[in-house]
């Protein structure tokens, strides 16, 4: 009787040591999502501080008029526009 009790003892500590693995492999590969979506979250936020500060910029009329001149060769109704192409000959090459 007292072979069997423990015999039983050790089988049970057997089984809740192989369960304790089991739970520590699933804690720390549960960590390293944890910390995957923590990083994720940290450029998500980044993100979202950039577009806001654009969206505070662009929201400025001189800002966005500045923009579109740079961008897209904005020009108003009085204005005209001076494209200047370099050439494609360097003046020290012809020297």
């Amino acid at each position: 009787m007292r072979l069997a009790a423990i015999f039983a003892l050790f089988l049970v500590l057997v089984v809740m040591g192989i369960e304790i693995a089991r739970f520590m492999r699933e804690g720390n590969q549960l960590s390293r999502e944890l910390q995957g979506v923590e990083n994720k979250l940290e450029e998500a936020q980044k993100e979202t501080a950039s577009i806001e500060a654009n969206v505070k910029y662009f929201s400025r009329p001189e800002n966005l008029e500045k923009e579109m001149r740079a961008r897209f060769n904005y020009r108003g109704a009085d204005e005209k526009l001076l494209i200047l192409v370099p050439s494609k000959a360097s003046s020290a090459s012809s020297e």
